[in-house]
């Protein structure tokens, strides 16, 4: 496992005030709640048939690589389904290096892909403990690889306004990608709703926010706090409120037909050349590429800088992800 430069001193987030948030809406209570949440609900959420899913369509987009690839993950989430993800492809007897990158901004999760060390020789591990931007700028300095894949999952993400968060997103990856994949959930409102009200989440929310507290070394979350849910037809958000008033939305899932992903794809710039489909039809990932061709004026980027610059990342080591 190689860790990769720590781009960010304190809290790896930038420019979320964009989406109409507090700057820094995560701290290191707030972190490690969602990953409690993720790390125990994901059997509730999803169960091994969606996990496979994934992992099968992962492999459908990589099918026609060849030679070394790169895959990054935005938000690797659950590693199992990460697992699944890598194991596939590294029986694609064309590629002959897999280098998998893990980006996240909540370290526990991070500290879980090292777990997946050693399941193929094909594989090589590296984390990226940052943001959505720092992973944009770190792409542009890696030349390993003849095919670059980019994974971010539609799942969940932190946003009072989702829709420019999938735009921008599809702009800034499809500007430096040949491949763009993301995820996007096919579950009914009716059975969104069944499943967040249910007692087992929110008995593993009443103990993510305990554990906050105790992992921070102090009281961040009133242990009896009200749990805000909010659904609609593509949304489903859950949010809490700290002590000291701030917000934090600390999970959001959502999902957008085909023909709205397109438009959104489009209008970002970006032609969705196919669109895979689970056999279950709850997943799907639009699969594109640029047609802005650069970072140029007309296309509305602004990439956040930071004083990192190596000729060969992988020779930089950050010495702990330890919490």
């Amino acid at each position: 496992m190689t860790f990769l430069p720590q781009l960010v001193k304190e809290n790896p987030f930038v420019r979320w005030d964009h989406f109409g948030f507090p700057r820094n809406p995560k701290d290191i209570g707030g972190s490690r709640l969602e990953h409690c949440y993720i790390r125990n609900c994901t059997d509730i959420f999803e169960g091994r048939e969606h996990r496979l899913d994934k992992g099968i369509i992962y492999y459908g987009a990589c099918v026609e690589a060849a030679g070394e690839i790169l895959i990054i993950e935005l938000g690797p989430g659950d590693r199992k389904k990460t697992k699944e993800l890598l194991y596939k492809v590294s029986r694609i007897d064309k590629i002959t290096l897999i280098r998998y990158v893990a980006v996240d901004f909540n370290k526990p999760i991070l500290n879980d892909v090292q777990r997946l060390e050693g399941i193929s020789s094909k594989i090589k591990l590296y984390c990226l403990w940052g943001s959505f931007d720092d992973a944009l700028e770190f792409i542009q300095t890696w030349e390993y690889g003849t095919v670059k894949i980019y994974v971010w999952s539609f799942g969940s993400t932190l946003s009072n306004d989702l829709e420019s968060v999938v735009s921008e997103r599809f702009r800034k990856w499809s500007a430096v990608g040949e491949l763009l994949i993301g995820q996007d959930g096919k579950q009914s409102r009716e059975e969104m709703e069944a499943v967040y009200k249910s007692p087992a989440v929110t008995e593993l929310l009443d103990y993510g926010i305990r554990a906050a507290n105790q992992l921070a070394g102090r009281e961040v979350f009133c242990e009896t706090c009200e749990k805000l849910y909010e659904f609609s037809d593509s949304e489903v958000r859950i949010s809490i409120t700290r002590l000291d008033g701030k917000p934090i939305v600390i999970f959001v899932a959502f999902k957008y037909d085909k023909d709205k992903m397109r438009d959104i794809a489009q209008q970002a710039g970006c032609d969705i050349s196919s669109i895979w489909q689970s056999e279950s039809s709850r997943i799907t990932f639009p699969v594109g590429t640029n047609t802005l061709n650069s970072f140029g004026a007309d296309s509305d980027i602004n990439v956040d800088t930071h004083a990192y610059h190596s000729n060969d990342p992988a020779l930089t080591h950050i010495p702990s992800l330890s919490p």
